[in-house]
């Protein structure tokens, strides 16, 4: 896989499990990748990629979430990630 083509999924995986995770903090919150752990299984080689994320427990300073890729095309899976979030108060 190339390195622009692992930089894309990267992006989707994080961007799909932190709008996830800002679901889950007050207005006066945010939340920003604290850990980033991704296994890939699989080139998607057609394409669309689809990001599934849920979320593996929310605390108060910590949110944990996991994503899986899937190569549409195919409908094989592609990655498995899980994501650390940390809450944080707005200034």
């Amino acid at each position: 896989m190339s390195e622009e083509r692992r930089q894309h999924r990267h992006h989707l995986i994080d961007v799909a499990a932190g709008i996830l995770a800002g679901r889950h903090v007050g207005a006066d919150q945010d939340v920003t990748t604290a850990d980033l752990n991704i296994h890939y299984l699989a080139p998607v080689v057609e394409g669309p990629a689809r990001a599934e994320a849920t979320v593996v427990r929310a605390g108060k300073r910590l949110i944990v979430t996991a994503v899986d890729v899937t190569d549409v095309a195919r409908n094989r899976l592609a990655a498995r990630s899980t994501l650390s979030f940390a809450v944080l108060d707005r200034r």
